[in-house]
């Protein structure tokens, strides 16, 4: 008999080919394992056994043959086997000397007696192929199912079945004794009270069990009881025929059993079974009433096994599932009783439905192959006991001729009254054809090519279109920042082809507006302007930023204000205005590039334009307060005192929170100071620092304020804070370098007044270095401060140092650059020193063209002897006595003027007055005695005679001691003249005064020069 490790391979061979945890995963229920018997035998087995031999009999080969002597007593009424003799008995039965009459626990049993033949209508019929899990159930004999006959104990029973006496029950009926509540008897079934574990074992393991094949055995058991009847678990080589769908083939082994692995199921035929009939149609083991009577002995239990095939045992209470439950198609009747037929042929819808064994193979592969909701939907019509067969009979029909899922839908959603949705790859298929269909390249192809390949492609798609999104929004932002960067940097290294071809590499990446913004600011900041206008015109030719406001106005605004190219100006104002409209910061751009225009070409039309558009912003957008300061400005350069003192009073007196612009006001403030108007002007600077801390504008308006108030401390401390302010700058306009330049001219001019001359000439040539640089690179416009830092170095050279050929050259500058045009500039000081500089060279040609282009010759002495001394060596006497005489006149009314206070020694300017006329009287009769010479009128002898006279006698008083009014021993050029008059000789000639005043208002002619 096998053991319990060969009885749970055995279970669980069977669970996993009949596809059990599969089934009940799907149900959602647990599949349990069976429990283990309890070791030892119950009190009926044991009693049972008191009389059974020790030692079987030895003609007994297998120890199975007990059996087949209880059974020849018993015969067969199979159809094939009715004309055979029934089988001898054997004198060596076992059973022979076993006693089972006085056995209490055998009581009579009336639907058992052993003196009536089994009456077996026919021999069942061979299965035509293996798919049917219980073809031996197919005999009339094995249609009941009835408890299982009390069994011993597996571990009493050795291998050799012991010897049961059949004469000794014969005539007797034992009635099946009741299963203790222990249940230790042995059944086939394992009932949940004998419990057994299934190892958890590898899938290897299952192939070395071996199956089961009672094919055989049914066959045997129409040929003859005396036959063995046995479980043999099957070989490895059996295991591998078994089908995969989980078929079990109980068909036994030819030949020979060794007694140890098979299971003698003859024992069963020793115990009364009750009678247990299915009481659902279609049941596995539905019985003609003829063989109620016969049912009992062919009856055995399957246990665990049962239940995973549908079959329900009862005992004493203890409930199985049956395979209705799990399994609802496998509660139909596999093959019907010969008095009915095939459900196939039945006429009458209403009759009881009947499967073959084909037909039930088909249902099963059907239901396999629908989908879940399907398939758990037609289980449920079909186990439903309250269904007519009439409408179950269309589902039966669809199953078994295998149609599609979705007619089988449709009946199944008609019978239950709602619809069934399936699946889409379920709509259009039957089973049978999806399963042949998927062996198929087409479909492999359809289903697993096609689907695997578009999985790569959009796996591949999404992977590429993250991957470009990163490139273009992540690394290409990025790395061009990076780009540009570097090229920044070049720029500040001044490799600026480099810093552009960085640009470009960027641009090409990822073009930004803001990018193309800061190179022309870095341009510009390294003087590159040709550069920066290149990255403007860039911008606004890019398609992208075509229309960009920021780069229009900055770019305007670099050719208004650094560059002074006003028409490009206008135009690129007049392109953002056609773009925008007429909005508020194009015109009010547009009024400053003519405000700007006008300082620099000072034409009527350039003022009129920007006054213009000034008033019509007030129109379109009111009298907003940055209007009225632009309204200021416009004054400001138009140079009208009025207008910017009535905007200055409202600034300062009514709009006292107004914002100003620090450069605007501050300009104002300027203005004031130029015309001495010092009321606002601290005032408005105090407002331009509360806005702006480090204005540079203010602080060098504060300069030039204590400058006219008469403040050098403050004065000086000022202007050292405008310029290290404008240090700072990147003094990108040209007005910013204009006053950067003119802070270090009033510098200058402060040390030369405290007597700091070299101080001054350092601070003069920083200037003067300023100015030459930026104006070689065309970055300054003519302004009246750059003549005065000229004049103011020229005057440095001239009176300091007496480098008369330096301070030529820089009051040419001074009036090449508007000198003369700013407020207290003194140019006829500058063209007299340039005509003085050129009479000491004796350039009289010059020194009379600059003299002459002085007016005002009639009232000033100094300006009209220098020309009578430049018409003199000019050989123009008489022009020179005219100019002379003009002279004296004026010397003349100068000393009446005086008075009585007139003193010589006392007064300098006395003093230098009666030199002065000395000299001119001296002159003055040199020219005459020339003209004397020309023309022989001795009148003009005369007159030389007495200006020779009146030039000896103030040189006379002018070398008296003061304290002794004794006269001097030196002798005086007039007296020499005036005895080469009377006393004519040839080796002395007429001599004048050569030396001129230094300017026009200095009379300081000593030391005096022939």
């Amino acid at each position: 008999m096998p053991g319990i490790e060969e009885i749970r391979q055995f279970n669980k061979t069977v669970t996993l080919m009949g596809n059990e945890p599969h089934i009940a995963s799907q149900r959602g229920e647990p599949l349990e394992d069976p429990k283990e018997p309890e070791q030892g035998l119950s009190e009926d087995l044991e009693s049972l056994l008191d009389d059974v031999p020790d030692e079987p009999d030895e003609s007994d080969d297998d120890g199975n043959d007990a059996l087949s002597a209880l059974l020849d007593d018993i015969g067969t009424d199979d159809d094939e086997s009715a004309d055979e003799e029934p089988p001898a008995e054997d004198d060596d039965d076992p059973f022979a000397a076993v006693d089972l009459g006085d056995d209490p626990d055998f009581e009579e049993d009336s639907d058992f007696d052993v003196d009536e033949p089994i009456d077996l209508d026919e021999e069942p019929e061979t299965p035509g192929n293996d798919e049917d899990d219980l073809s031996f159930l197919e005999e009339d004999d094995l249609t009941r199912v009835d408890p299982p006959a009390p069994a011993r104990d597996l571990e009493e029973v050795d291998d050799d079945e012991e010897d049961f006496d059949a004469e000794a029950v014969e005539g007797e009926s034992p009635e099946p004794a009741a299963p203790p509540e222990d249940e230790d008897d042995f059944s086939f079934g394992f009932e949940e009270d004998v419990p057994f574990e299934l190892e958890e074992e590898a899938g290897e393991e299952i192939e070395e069990a071996e199956p089961v094949d009672l094919d055989e055995g049914s066959d045997d058991l129409g040929e003859g009881l005396d036959d063995d009847i046995s479980f043999d678990l099957p070989d490895e080589d059996e295991l591998e025929e078994l089908d995969v769908e989980g078929d079990l083939d109980l068909a036994d082994e030819d030949g020979e059993n060794d007694g140890s692995e098979e299971f003698d199921v003859g024992d069963f035929g020793d115990f009364g079974m009750e009678d247990e009939e299915s009481s659902e149609p279609g049941g596995i083991a539905a019985a003609d009433d003829e063989d109620d009577e016969i049912a009992d002995v062919s009856e055995f239990s399957l246990g665990d096994f049962g239940q995973e095939f549908g079959v329900i045992e009862e005992d004493d209470g203890a409930y199985f599932a049956n395979e209705e439950e799990l399994n609802p198609a496998s509660a139909l009747p596999m093959e019907a009783p010969k008095t009915a037929r095939q459900f196939s042929d039945a006429d009458d819808e209403d009759a009881p439905i009947v499967l073959s064994d084909k037909d039930f193979s088909h249902v099963k592969q059907t239901l396999d192959s629908l989908p879940l909701n399907l398939r758990i939907a037609t289980e449920e019509i079909l186990s439903d006991e309250d269904k007519p067969p009439g409408e179950i009979r269309p589902l039966l029909r669809a199953l078994i001729k295998g149609s599609t899922p979705k007619d089988i839908a449709r009946i199944a959603g008609g019978i239950k009254g709602e619809r069934i949705r399936l699946p889409s790859n379920y709509a259009v298929r039957r089973g049978v054809v999806f399963e042949e269909e998927k062996a198929t390249f087409a479909y492999q192809f359809r289903h697993r090519i096609l689907p695997l390949a578009r999985t790569v492609a959009l796996v591949a798609l999404l992977i590429g279109v993250v991957t470009w999104l990163g490139v273009r929004f992540v690394y290409q932002p990025l790395y061009a920042r990076y780009l540009y960067q570097q090229g920044l940097a070049e720029i500040d290294d001044s490799r600026y082809e480099v810093g552009n071809e960085f640009f470009s590499q960027a641009r090409r990446l990822h073009e930004r507006q803001v990018w193309f913004i800061r190179y022309a600011n870095a341009f510009i900041g390294r003087r590159q302007y040709q550069l920066a206008r290149e990255k403007f015109q860039e911008l606004v030719d890019s398609p992208r930023y075509r229309h960009d406001r920021e780069g229009l106005l900055r770019w305007a605004s670099l050719e208004s204000e650094v560059l002074g190219e006003f028409a490009r100006a206008e135009a690129l104002l007049q392109r953002y205005i056609r773009q925008h409209g007429p909005e508020y910061l194009g015109l009010r751009a547009e009024g400053d590039n003519y405000l700007r225009w006008a300082d620099a070409d000072p034409t009527p039309g350039r003022f009129t334009s920007a006054f213009e558009t000034y008033t019509l912003m007030v129109q379109l957008f009111g009298p907003q307060d940055e209007i009225l300061e632009r309204l200021l400005w416009y004054h400001v350069r138009r140079g009208n005192p009025g207008p910017v003192l009535e905007l200055v009073t409202l600034f300062e007196e009514v709009r006292t929170e107004a914002p100003i612009t620090p450069t605007i006001y501050a300009e104002a403030a300027g203005f004031l100071i130029d015309r001495d108007q010092i009321t606002y002007p601290r005032d408005m600077l105090r407002r331009i620092l509360e806005t702006d801390p480090e204005s540079a504008d203010a602080f060098y308006q504060f300069g030039r304020f204590f400058r006219r108030i008469g403040e050098p401390g403050n004065e000086f401390a000022a202007l050292e804070d405008a310029i290290t302010l404008l240090r700072r700058e990147d003094l990108a306009t040209a007005r910013r370098r204009a006053m950067f330049i003119d802070t270090h001219t009033l510098l200058a001019e402060y040390h030369l007044r405290e007597g700091r001359v070299l101080q001054a000439e350092d601070y003069y040539s920083q200037a003067v270095d300023l100015f030459t640089s930026e104006n070689a690179a065309g970055l300054l416009r003519p302004d009246h401060r750059f003549g005065r830092m000229f004049a103011g170095f020229g005057d440095l050279f001239f009176d300091q140092t007496g480098e008369y050929g330096s301070a030529e050259q820089q009051y040419r500058l001074a009036l090449a650059h508007r000198y003369g045009e700013g407020p207290q500039h003194d140019a006829d000081t500058v063209r007299y020193r340039l005509g003085w500089i050129a009479f000491r060279d004796s350039r009289y040609r010059e020194a009379l063209d600059r003299f002459e282009s002085i007016p005002g010759a009639t009232r000033n002495p100094n300006l009209a002897f220098a020309r009578a001394n430049t018409h003199y060596f000019r050989n123009q006497f008489v022009t020179s006595q005219s100019y002379l005489q003009d002279v004296l006149s004026m010397l003349e009314t100068e000393r009446r003027s005086i008075g009585d206070d007139f003193n010589v020694n006392r007064e300098p300017e006395h003093r230098e007055l009666v030199q002065f006329r000395a000299m001119a009287s001296n002159n003055l009769g040199v020219v005459m005695h020339r003209i004397f010479e020309q023309s022989g009128d001795r009148n003009h002898r005369a007159d030389a005679l007495v200006a020779l006279t009146n030039s000896t006698q103030d040189a006379t008083d002018l070398g008296r001691n003061p304290q002794t009014a004794v006269r001097s021993d030196a002798t005086d050029l007039a007296f020499l003249n005036q005895r080469y008059v009377l006393f004519p000789d040839q080796d002395f000639d007429l001599r004048v005064y050569r030396s001129l005043p230094r300017d026009l208002s200095d009379r300081d002619f000593f030391p005096a020069r022939l």
